[in-house]
């Protein structure tokens, strides 16, 4: 019997293995997917950046484009970030319920591997796609939704003149019939709701699938001009010159 149960355990081991090596594949998978939107978006911000600046004939319109272009591209990232969320906390599940007891030489966390159970019972995403979304603008997209807007406003002020005033600034931001309020207030719209859903994220910190960063150590000011000495080996002895 104690042969049994002993290679019992040795056929667990090696399944979850499998399972573990099986979960990082497919999140491996996803993060690639995550990872071509993310360049598909930089590219775009750059191309559109380049040819609205770069052209007096091109009109302001071409940074709306942009901007739409790379909104779509977060909708379609957020949707496969949730799927790539859900890979990764059952990998995190096996990691902490399995594999850090087993380093620490400790009793396995039944609760963890209980609730991975009930994962692969029932495959589910678990966040929501407004969650995912503030992840992403927090991640890369604000950076590229916020150079599309300075770079709009530089262009829109190059043939704006003072004494027309803010309505006269206003009213260059039409596109065709539709007028340049509607224009304004569409974009402040999308904008407000994205800065939203971002702050909501950097308040809530790091979610357990994504690693945290470490924070960096303050030097002191004489280390940013001077080098400092390097340490001595751990034997108390010189290091031989080479």
């Amino acid at each position: 019997m104690a042969g049994d149960s002993r290679l019992d355990i040795q056929k667990m081991a090696a399944n979850l293995a499998h399972l573990y090596r099986g979960e990082m594949a497919r999140a491996d998978a996803w993060r690639a997917r995550l990872d071509t939107t993310t360049n598909w978006a930089l590219t775009t911000t750059a191309a559109v950046v380049t040819l609205g600046l770069g052209s007096p004939e091109i009109t302001h319109t071409v940074f709306l484009v942009g901007m739409y272009l790379v909104i779509n591209f977060l909708v379609i990232e957020a949707r496969r970030y949730r799927v790539w969320d859900a890979y990764m906390t059952r990998i995190r599940l096996l990691e902490i319920g399995l594999y850090v007891p087993l380093l620490r030489n400790e009793p396995f966390e039944l609760a963890q591997m209980r609730e991975l159970a009930t994962l692969l019972e029932g495959p589910r995403v678990l966040i929501s796609f407004w969650a995912a979304l503030g992840q992403r603008v927090k991640r890369a997209y604000a950076a590229y939704l916020g150079v599309l807007l300075v770079a709009w406003l530089v262009k829109l002020s190059v043939g704006y003149r003072r004494a027309e005033g803010a309505s006269g600034f206003i009213a260059m931001m039409h596109v065709g019939l539709i007028p340049g309020w509607v224009v304004l207030v569409l974009v402040l719209a999308v904008y407000v709701v994205l800065g939203f859903e971002m702050v909501s994220k950097l308040l809530a910190g790091p979610p357990a699938t994504e690693l945290i960063a470490k924070p960096a150590r303050r030097r002191p000011l004489s280390e940013v001009f001077a080098r400092p000495a390097p340490p001595s080996s751990p034997s108390g002895r010189e290091p031989a010159n080479p």
